[in-house]
């Protein structure tokens, strides 16, 4: 991918509700088609990892912030269906039946109407508006492009959680494997500590070696303790995101580890249209530009079309007798000629809006291509500094063991055998970390790309 031509071209054309894109080596761009409706594949199983597979699949199933993302889709859609009314005829049903008592000072009273009297009507009211500016077709145009968006934004959610819990079963699996290794090195502290003890008993070893592999093996201990605390956050973190009760879910320990799919050195920009985060920008662009177009219609008479017939007496026999009928039709127009500027301010509210709009589309495409190269460099560097620190590793173990080997001769104090153990397990440690993180940055730049790097969707594996 060329990040910096592409950013460039994606800013200058994201004013214009398009996104340029490039093929990964090429210079040439095209306007992007964001589809967010493109398949995404089950990208989790390129992780390896059959229970990280049933767990997100549970999360299809069982996620409330899921479920609220669909619900807010079904909404948009409902005031869809409100706003294409408006384009259909309309027609009402009335009827009264109604006693009536006038004034003896009612001006103009004739001397021979009576004091009271009934009136019963039963009639229909048509009305159909005459859409010749475009109001109706822009509401709906703009209620179109929101349904649109609110399906990306689920799309979006559904992604986000996804990898929010693969992160997570990331991060537990993690932690797993830092009790393992500590549970290993206090198991040969313990050993050590009890070397020590026997010599110190026989006057060999110093009161200071005793206390050392002491306070190395409680050391040991307490961290051990503070990765069950995070296994035990993250865990409770998985049970939320699938819907479950975190006081009654678990997920066994287990040293198998998730393994990183082999990450591409660059990837098709064009990949970027599946973003749902970007289609919704685009779509939300779209529905401000058609508001705009509501906005324009309001300095223009409202026209319609009007029938009301039906039949009214004063409460005598024969309501429904061809005499009582009644009946009038035709145009009418409604066109506000005072209103202290109002319709100004919401054409230049409608503008404001569609031009913040497109700078958030802006800054979407922008971040995206950002969030693709910081994990693509991410996995590639963290790959480079796995390589060494297992290196580092492998030398902080021949140091440790040659060390221990120097102290039971005699040769060297527990001080030096204390500090290469240490080493030894911090270098561990650290190697384990790394790892860590490069299957974190893995799983974001599926994020990143709004899927599996494969354009058609096929399974990784």
């Amino acid at each position: 991918m060329s990040p910096w031509a592409a950013l460039l071209a994606a800013a200058a054309l994201a004013g214009q509700g398009q996104t340029a894109v490039a093929a990964a080596g090429e210079v040439a761009f095209a306007p992007a088609r964001p589809a967010a409706d493109q398949p995404r594949g089950h990208w989790w199983t390129a992780f390896g990892d059959p229970a990280l597979d049933a767990l997100e699949d549970r999360l299809a199933a069982g996620s409330p912030t899921l479920r609220i993302a669909v619900l807010r889709y079904d909404q948009a859609r409902a005031y869809l269906g409100l706003a294409a009314s408006d384009q259909s005829p309309r027609g009402d049903l009335v009827g009264s039946g109604l006693g009536n008592r006038q004034s003896d000072l009612r001006p103009l009273r004739g001397s021979n109407q009576p004091d009271q009297y009934a009136a019963d009507t039963v009639g229909a009211v048509l009305s159909y508006e005459i859409d010749l500016w475009g109001r109706v077709r822009h509401e709906q145009a703009a209620g179109r492009a929101e349904v649109a968006a609110r399906r990306d934004d689920l799309e979006s959610v559904r992604l986000s959680l996804q990898a929010e819990l693969a992160l997570n079963y990331a991060r537990l699996r993690a932690a797993d494997a830092d009790l393992a290794l500590l549970s290993s090195a206090a198991d040969a502290y313990g050993r050590v500590y009890r070397l020590i003890e026997t010599r110190h008993a026989v006057g060999v070893a110093s009161g200071v070696d005793l206390a050392r592999a002491d306070s190395q093996l409680k050391s040991v201990l307490a961290q051990a303790d503070d990765a069950r605390a995070a296994r035990t956050l993250h865990e409770h973190a998985i049970a939320v995101l699938i819907g479950e009760n975190p006081r009654t879910f678990s997920l066994p320990v287990t040293t198998a580890r998730p393994r990183l799919a082999q990450a591409p050195a660059a990837v098709d920009s064009r990949l970027l249209e599946r973003r749902p985060d970007i289609a919704a920008a685009e779509a939300r662009v779209a529905e401000a530009n058609a508001l705009i177009g509501v906005a324009r219609a309001a300095f223009y008479p409202q026209l319609s079309l009007g029938a009301v017939l039906g039949v009214q007496n004063t409460g005598q026999a024969g309501l429904f007798a061809y005499s009582n009928r009644y009946w009038s039709v035709g145009p009418s127009a409604d066109l506000s000629f005072l209103d202290g500027g109002r319709r100004r301010a919401g054409l230049s509210l409608a503008r404001t809006q569609r031009d913040a709009a497109a700078e958030t589309y802006r800054q979407t495409v922008l971040t995206a291509f950002q969030d693709v190269e910081d994990n693509l460099a991410l996995v590639e560097k963290l790959g480079l500094e796995a390589a060494h620190q297992g290196e580092a590793l492998a030398s902080a173990r021949q140091a440790e063991s040659l060390s221990l080997i120097r102290y039971q001769k005699g040769a060297v104090t527990f001080l030096e055998t204390a500090v290469a153990e240490t080493t030894a397990l911090q270098a561990d440690r650290v190697l384990l970390q790394v790892e860590e993180r490069r299957l974190e940055a893995g799983i974001r730049l599926v994020k990143a790309l709004g899927g599996d790097w494969r354009p058609d969707g096929s399974d990784p594996r």
